[in-house]
């Protein structure tokens, strides 16, 4: 009798524990993203950064490189500051970062990452990014090179580009207009789909390497014509990667306190028979 007492005991608990909701899926939360300026201090310290903070204080004279490179994770912000004219390597690890902002008049930051989404070169700023770029602002006039694809290229300013500035990868689109907010507004220039190393501004004059850009009406042509390059790609529904996928256990899924349901249940069951085993021999 004691015996069904415990079974019966376990039963009930791993009943309890299967009717629970998300009993054994424990989500976790992301990180916020975290903003880390970023100065050249001097050549005897090299780059140094303090976080959670879009300016650098200089009273402090901030961490060191190596401690960012352990904490920066995909999402987070780097606002950079520098007075030195020479060029000097800044290496961001492989984040793929939400925000890369070059702060007015920064001096020859050579910037290395994972990925950009929003790319801002303010007034004055020189320097070059490593790795593609999703979104790049430049301001007024800068001198600065995007050594990867760039999907979406502005350039703003009062009246007329006065910027040095390349793109080595492709661009998807480039605009030229007057800066935000600016009244009235007006679009200079409009361009899509440059192919790799075409895109160049010396002093401000557009001087592509070759022909290649289109005009937006050439480029809704062209997008019009093959829909099948601007729609995402999907993986056909019978395909073997597909099957892959399904067949992997997703976050949150598991069938174990089933399983140990079925084993509470089998032994539930093997008690009772064995109860009525011992019952009848003893009669």
């Amino acid at each position: 009798m004691k015996k069904f007492r415990n079974l019966a005991l376990v039963l009930a608990a791993v009943t309890a524990l299967v009717l629970l909701p998300a009993s054994n899926a424990f989500p976790a939360k992301a990180a916020d993203p975290v903003t880390y300026s970023v100065k050249y201090v001097s050549d005897e310290l090299g780059w140094r950064f303090q976080a959670n903070t879009s300016t650098f204080d200089d009273s402090s004279k901030g961490q060191d490189m190596y401690y960012l490179l352990q904490d920066i994770k995909d999402g987070d912000l780097v606002v950079i500051y520098n007075d030195i004219d020479t060029a000097k390597n800044l290496n961001l690890g492989n984040a793929h970062l939400s925000n890369v902002t070059y702060t007015k008049n920064c001096r020859s930051a050579i910037v290395y990452a994972g990925g950009v989404d929003d790319c801002y070169v303010l007034s004055g700023a020189t320097g070059t990014i490593n790795c593609d770029v999703k979104n790049a602002y430049v301001y007024d006039a800068v001198t600065f090179n995007f050594n990867n694809n760039v999907e979406s290229l502005s350039l703003y300013a009062a009246d007329q580009a006065k910027s040095n500035l390349g793109v080595v990868g492709t661009t998807g689109h480039l605009t030229f207009s007057t800066p935000p907010g600016q009244e009235p507004s007006s679009v200079f220039m409009d361009y899509y789909d440059f192919p790799a190393n075409t895109l160049r501004f010396f002093d401000g004059i557009f001087q592509p390497t070759r022909a290649g850009y289109k005009t937006p009406e050439e480029h809704a042509q062209q997008q019009a014509q093959n829909p099948a390059e601007s729609a995402p790609q999907t993986q056909p529904s019978g395909s073997d990667d597909s099957d892959e996928y399904d067949e992997v256990p997703k976050t949150g899924d598991s069938s174990l306190p089933l399983w140990l349901l079925c084993a509470a249940a089998a032994c539930f069951a093997g008690g009772l028979f064995l109860n009525r085993s011992k019952a009848s021999k003893a009669l």
